[in-house]
């Protein structure tokens, strides 16, 4: 698969109203996609602010811009691999970002991140922002 898949933190940013974030994802391209876990993510973000109906609404018309990408048992597995590369290099990650790096990394889909934290994961190219 190519493309890019897209981590919580640009669409929040994009939520906000961050040019530059919007910017990005504009010129992503056609082959973009959303991890479950940045739904679930979102929604809790949503559901915890002042405004949760406006924001769940809100995140919703954003979610349905993207093809989601489900958890299965390969995505799970490279979970696995990844946690233990990091552990075992003295490193760690938020568990939500493992799974979102899990489902990049075994999708073969560029990590499009304001997180710096995810250059961490080998073999997973995150484009930077």
């Amino acid at each position: 698969m190519n493309g890019s898949l897209i981590d919580t933190n640009v669409i929040v940013k994009v939520l906000r109203g961050d040019t530059g974030a919007i910017s990005v994802l504009d010129n992503l391209g056609d082959d973009v996609y959303m991890s479950v876990i940045v739904i679930g993510e979102l929604l809790y973000g949503a559901n915890k602010s002042a405004r949760s109906e406006q924001n769940r609404n809100a995140v919703r018309e954003k979610i349905d811009l993207f093809e989601i990408l489900p958890i299965d048992s390969e995505i799970a597995e490279e979970y696995g691999k990844i946690k233990i590369e990091l552990t075992t290099a003295g490193y760690s990650l938020p568990e939500n970002d493992l799974w979102i790096a899990a489902t990049a990394r075994r999708s073969g889909l560029s990590l499009v991140t304001f997180d710096n934290h995810f250059h961490y994961v080998k073999n997973l190219n995150v484009i930077g922002l």
